[in-house]
């Protein structure tokens, strides 16, 4: 890439802005996201960097976004494994709301299904309990 300098720079700004989001509010972004009218290559990296982005932010209405969209949403099984094992290491300031959040996450279908998704989800949990 030419401009690698501005390049950072955005997604320090974009992070920024993130962090400064309610649930809802990402929940609609993303939203936004998945209606434009790019190619399936562009509109996944995006939505990948959204996601990654997101999971940096470590805030609660950011970690609840991302347990949301690990629960109900319809990624990949990469992108989700990749949330997962990545959800100890970003969380800022795990509550008691967000923590009954990620236990029920545990239970959900596509989580429990895979036994990969499954162990490293429990392993998270842990990590994030042990805090």
């Amino acid at each position: 890439l030419e401009n690698d300098s501005n390049l950072a720079h955005s997604i320090l700004i974009l992070n920024d802005l993130l962090s400064l989001m309610t649930d809802s509010m990402l929940k609609e972004l993303y939203m936004k996201i998945e209606t434009l009218e790019e190619s399936v290559t562009v509109k996944g990296l995006i939505k990948t960097l959204f996601l990654q982005t997101t999971l940096m932010v470590g805030t609660n209405e950011a970690i609840q976004f991302l347990v949301d969209h690990l629960t109900y949403g319809h990624s990949p099984l990469h992108e989700k494994l990749f949330l997962i094992i990545s959800l100890p290491h970003y969380i800022q300031t795990p509550t008691a709301d967000i923590l009954d959040k990620i236990f029920l996450m545990l239970d959900s279908g596509d989580v429990k299904a895979n036994k990969v998704l499954k162990s490293n989800a429990d392993i998270a949990f842990a990590e994030i309990v042990y805090k």
